[in-house]
């Protein structure tokens, strides 16, 4: 994540610190690809990039590796076309980032032998492993119109998924706050900015990563973390476009109704004896569907109780702590 940074930078020595932070992965074709394809290109279907509505982490990462290899190598390409030149040359940016990496790891093998070989490629692999998680998350079933000219429309707010999670935020320089970092790229992380109109993920993207297997695409064999004896339905409100707000009574909740946002929210089809039902609201399924629980130490919503200013379901939660103290 700090040679993305670095990469998006206009002074020379941040761009070659981006590629000598990726030359430890083997990974140096990304400083030329994410920013001179993937930010062209990005939420369409020529990205490599972005992950599509129901594929499966599993698809993307080998789609993503190779297409992100071959997109760099034919990026790279044209600008020694133009000078007629060949573009095996040191100066050609895949190349000479690939070099890094032979040098660096040619120097720690000659250091510490054969032995440090197999660590070399586990922290290689785990490194491109994450970065990728990060770019299925990022923009995961987004995707750009294309208008009667035949160009994809401009880049929107609405083509990246954005979570303004404070301890992700720090660790990951704020790219959680992706939108803005799509229309303006130099911008540094530390003036990125949280939009209001962009799709929000119901948790930092540190969470998602852990729990990106099991609900992103609700797959028959998904194993889930049963927490509570309860059967739900992915997305049953609806798409992203069906997002609303409704006041919601909550019994467990002292006061008026809270505002519960509910985007993409699935809703509860069946508790079990032990579930404290919380709250309801009308569909036109069920006048009473069930959007929150609760069952011993575990509290499930199906609305999004941080993206208002309403802080009673938190403090439920810390007192619910406290007792267990």
């Amino acid at each position: 994540n700090t040679a993305h940074e670095l990469g998006h930078k206009k002074e020379k020595v941040e761009r070659w610190l981006a590629k000598i932070a990726l030359a430890q992965s083997f990974y140096g074709h990304f400083y030329i690809e994410h920013n001179r394809g993937h930010h062209v290109r990005v939420a369409t279907p020529v990205d490599p990039a972005s992950s599509r509505v129901g594929e499966s982490l599993y698809a993307f990462l080998p789609r993503t590796v190779v297409g992100s290899l071959q997109s760099a190598w034919r990026l790279e390409q044209p600008r020694f076309k133009r000078r007629d030149e060949s573009h095996w040359s040191i100066r050609n940016d895949v190349l000479n980032a690939w070099l890094m990496s032979v040098v660096l790891w040619a120097v720690l093998l000659i250091v510490f032998g054969l032995a440090i070989l197999p660590y070399l490629l586990l922290q290689a692999a785990v490194g491109i492993v994450l970065l990728e998680i990060v770019n299925y998350l990022e923009h995961y079933g987004m995707l750009r119109q294309k208008e009667h000219t035949g160009r994809y429309e401009r880049v929107r707010p609405s083509h990246s998924w954005n979570s303004n999670n404070i301890a992700t935020n720090v660790l990951l320089y704020h790219l959680q706050r992706h939108s803005d970092h799509h229309a303006n790229p130099t911008r540094r992380y530390q003036a990125l900015r949280d939009m209001e109109e962009a799709p929000v993920l119901p948790t930092g993207y540190a969470g998602m990563i852990l729990l990106a297997r099991e609900v992103l695409d609700g797959r028959p064999d998904q194993v889930s973390l049963a927490a509570i004896d309860m059967t739900v339905r992915r997305n049953a409100f609806g798409r992203q476009v069906d997002s609303f707000e409704t006041a919601v009574p909550v019994s467990a909740l002292a006061g008026p109704p809270v505002t519960a946002v509910f985007i993409r929210a699935p809703w509860v089809e069946r508790v079990g004896p032990d579930v404290e039902v919380l709250a309801t609201v009308e569909t036109q399924d069920d006048p009473d569907t069930i959007v929150a629980v609760r069952q011993g130490k575990a509290v499930a919503t199906s609305f999004h109780p941080e993206m208002t200013d309403d802080r009673r379901f938190h403090t439920l939660l810390v007192s619910m702590v406290l007792e267990e103290v």
